[in-house]
């Protein structure tokens, strides 16, 4: 199956991942056993229910590489380390906003 046909075959990623425009990384950089995982262990305070990938988010103030520094942290295990590599990979992929002196760091 080819990259178009498994964004065809599957519902638009929304929640974070969708907010930051992190679906087709999400996607492919993740197996399907990876995301089900890391949808179950992130489960910050204050969301119920999958935000990574459901519901609509409005505005934040929270920049993508942030949101992925901050999604990172959750998998410190040495077994999670392969997943916590793939999300500082990305974040470090993203070019920092200039005016954000956190995302420089």
């Amino acid at each position: 199956m080819g990259l178009f046909n498994i964004f065809k075959s599957k519902e638009p990623v929304k929640g974070q991942i969708g907010y930051y425009g992190l679906e087709e990384w999400w996607l492919t950089a993740f197996t399907d056993t990876e995301r089900d995982y890391i949808k179950e262990k992130f489960k910050p305070l204050g969301l119920s229910g999958d935000s990574l990938t459901s519901g609509e988010i409005g505005r934040t103030n929270q920049t993508a590489i942030h949101f992925l520094q901050a999604l990172a942290g959750w998998f410190a295990k040495v077994s999670e380390r392969v997943i916590a590599r793939k999300i500082i990979d990305k974040a470090e992929s993203l070019k920092p906003d200039e005016s954000n002196i956190l995302d420089q760091h």
